[in-house]
């Protein structure tokens, strides 16, 4: 059996997505679980949520992998929330969906989570717990993180738009 897929590529299958998945770990590591299926691209997306800081410590898996990586305490961050012209684009809006989502959305980048968050409840009165709930959320996955700052952002617009009509 050859290691490549056949030519019609069934494992891509879009039903079996995610192929690659990226979550805190309770020990704040950052583990980046691949799938059979995941090409180059998914692998780099998902790295690119990493702290630039943070080092590879160990795998496991055979055919599903994990990969762990953890970050160096006190290191500089890799640019973490500077401005965007200072080290590339601002990847917070344009990662998170402004529709529907049907599968795992990821590309957002770690370093970016509680940013997104706090930029869906931009004008909200926020307190004390809701910014340790804030915080809390974005310890979460890629996709939880993109996919309930999505759903506020959706709402917030909908919400907006039936006082418009």
């Amino acid at each position: 059996m050859t290691i490549f897929p056949p030519s019609d590529n069934p494992w891509r299958n879009p039903h079996d997505k995610p192929f690659v998945t990226v979550r805190r770990t309770a020990h704040g590591d950052h583990a980046i679980i691949l799938r059979p299926g995941a090409d180059v691209r998914d692998l780099v997306s998902a790295l690119r949520t990493l702290p630039a800081s943070a080092i590879f410590t160990e795998h496991y898996g055979d055919v599903n992998v994990t990969l762990v990586f953890r970050p160096i305490p006190d290191a500089p961050t890799g640019g973490a929330r500077t401005a965007p012209d200072d080290h590339g684009p601002d990847l917070t809006a344009q990662s998170i969906p402004t529709e529907a989502i049907n599968q795992a959305p990821y590309g957002l980048p770690s370093n970016q989570f509680i940013d997104a968050l706090y930029r869906s409840l931009a004008g909200v009165d926020l307190g004390d717990y809701d910014h340790t709930i804030i915080r809390w959320l974005a310890g979460w996955d890629t996709s939880t993180v993109t996919t309930i700052a999505s759903l506020i952002s959706r709402a917030r617009r909908a919400e907006l738009l039936t006082w418009l009509t």
